[in-house]
C-alpha cells in the first residue's frame, strides 16, 4: 500500500510546476510513448492478479490523457480476494491500516 501511494505521488511530481506547461500533443496509437504505457499497463494488471490467465497486448486504439485525481486512495476492510463489490467496503480508520 506504501508502494502505492508513493509511485503515485512520484508520478505527479514532474507535473506540479510553478510555470504551467504548454499542452501536450495528442498521442498517436503507434507513438512510443503510448505503446510504453501499454506495456506498463499490462504489466501491472499481470504482477497483481491471482487468478485466471495473463494478458497480452492485442492492440492500441483510441488513446486518450486524462486529467489526474488529486485524490487519495484509502485502505478497505474487504480482502484483496475477497468477493465483495467494492462499494460494499467501508474504509479503514487510519489506526487500523495494515503496514508493511
Amino acid at each position: 500500500m506504501k508502494a502505492l501511494v508513493a509511485l503515485i505521488l512520484l508520478v505527479q511530481l514532474p507535473i506540479h510546476k510553478a510555470v504551467p506547461a504548454a499542452p501536450p500533443a495528442p498521442l498517436g496509437c503507434d507513438d512510443p510513448e503510448s505503446e510504453a504505457a501499454a506495456e506498463v499497463a499490462v504489466s501491472y494488471i499481470n504482477g497483481h492478479s491471482h487468478h485466471g490467465y495473463k494478458f497480452a497486448l492485442n492492440r492500441i486504439e483510441n488513446i486518450r490523457v486524462l486529467p489526474q485525481v488529486s485524490e487519495e486512495l484509502a485502505e478497505t476492510g474487504c480482502h484483496i480476494l475477497s468477493p465483495t463489490p467494492l462499494a460494499n467496503c467501508t474504509v479503514r480508520s487510519f489506526t487500523e491500516h495494515v503496514s508493511t
